[in-house]
């Protein structure tokens, strides 16, 4: 997950927050892959300059009509004026009100955690001021002492999670993040949008939605699905060593040969993963009944119920080991690959047909035979 904190001067390049950028954070933060972190100085420098800006504007509209107001004008149309004028003041309140609510909701939208300034800041902060250690661009220079407090906070985030990201164009906090190797700076939204830490994870967001655009559109890929594993489960089950308590073989193991067909089949398709060019893996489970050979212990098979033993096929193995056969009911827990060879699902701006097209030409083949577990039904005595 990549642990991001966006600088007052990246909000200020979009303060409504809705560019392409903004969106593109917003997006990852949702999938779980972003994670905001957001310093108390921050937000205060942020939202500050949001409400003086609704101030200076609020101002120089009540002072153009005071102005206005001096001229000879019909007695309704200084009431007019005054009454607009209580109403700037009113919005005024207002708007200092909506920069903090408009604030809060994007905060809890995006999930991003707010870090106050801790206790142990203020003596590292004052430290840094007097010897001129970053952020601080020289010994005393208290502008920099905002981003001070910001930088103990990405230390901390640093410190937690190993790395850290940092969106600011202040020439104070980019120097610091250059002394410490696990801080990576960007200028932008859109530099850090583009870099290698976002692209492949919004292509693969991307990929994601087209794919669930294909299901809605082409829902017949589960029942391709489905035959795929109906037409490949005898070669990928065949051969295999399975493991269990009920296996009389003396390490509890044995070997695959007679498949029966797939049963009670489960495709979890709101697990399927991306791994780029077009290739989703996909987790499903189903049932089968299979013949596992084992090697059993004479003496061991000899001591079995009646029932028991009527259920295995024996065969001289040696002096002292039967080679057996039994049928056993499995659970098979698997991943199955879906090839579109394409990277359309990367786009954003494919049509319709283009996704419904990718259904036709999709390769479907186990990827992995990832558990087999033994039912645990069978209450034989012995």
């Amino acid at each position: 997950m990549i642990h991001l904190v966006i600088d007052s001067t990246a909000l200020r390049n979009d303060p409504a927050r809705k560019k392409a950028g903004f969106r593109a954070v917003m997006g990852l933060a949702k999938a779980g892959k972003l994670k905001l972190h957001i310093p108390y100085v921050v937000k205060e420098e942020f939202l500050t300059q949001q409400i003086e800006e609704y101030h200076a504007g609020l101002r120089e509209i009540t002072t153009n009509i005071s102005k206005f107001g001096k001229k000879h004008l019909p007695d309704n149309a200084k009431a007019l004026l005054d009454e607009t004028k209580q109403g700037l003041m009113d919005l005024d309140q207002q708007l200092a009100e909506f920069a903090r609510s408009d604030f809060e909701e994007w905060h809890a939208e995006m999930t991003a955690q707010m870090h106050p300034i801790d206790a142990s800041h203020a003596g590292k902060v004052i430290d840094a001021y007097f010897e001129g250690q970053p952020p601080f661009r020289e010994k005393k220079r208290r502008d920099d002492i905002p981003d001070a407090f910001i930088w103990q906070t990405v230390l901390d985030i640093a410190q937690q999670y190993g790395e850290v990201i940092v969106v600011s164009n202040d020439k104070g906090i980019k120097g610091a993040s250059e002394t410490d190797e696990r801080v990576t700076a960007f200028s932008s939204i859109d530099e850090f949008i583009s870099s290698d830490f976002c692209q492949p994870l919004l292509k693969e967001e991307q990929a994601k939605l087209t794919f669930q655009r294909l299901l809605s559109l082409v829902p017949e890929i589960k029942q391709k699905i489905e035959a795929t594993i109906q037409d490949q489960v005898v070669d990928v089950l065949h051969g295999l060593t399975v493991t269990s308590e009920q296996i009389l073989d003396d390490n509890n193991e044995g070997i695959l040969l007679g498949i029966g067909s797939a049963e009670d089949i489960e495709i979890r398709i709101a697990e399927a993963e991306y791994y780029g060019e077009g290739l989703f893996v996909v987790p499903v489970e189903f049932s089968t009944d299979c013949e596992v050979s084992y090697a059993v212990f004479k003496m061991d098979f000899w001591t079995l119920s009646e029932e028991r033993a009527e259920q295995i096929s024996i065969s001289e193995l040696n002096k002292h080991y039967y080679d057996a056969e039994e049928t056993f009911s499995l659970r098979v827990e698997a991943s199955i690959s879906l090839d579109f060879a394409t990277v359309v699902f990367e786009s954003n701006d494919s049509t319709d047909e283009e996704v419904a097209q990718l259904g036709e030409d999709v390769d479907i083949s186990f990827d992995s035979i990832d558990k087999i577990n033994v039912a645990s039904d069978l209450d034989w005595d012995y």
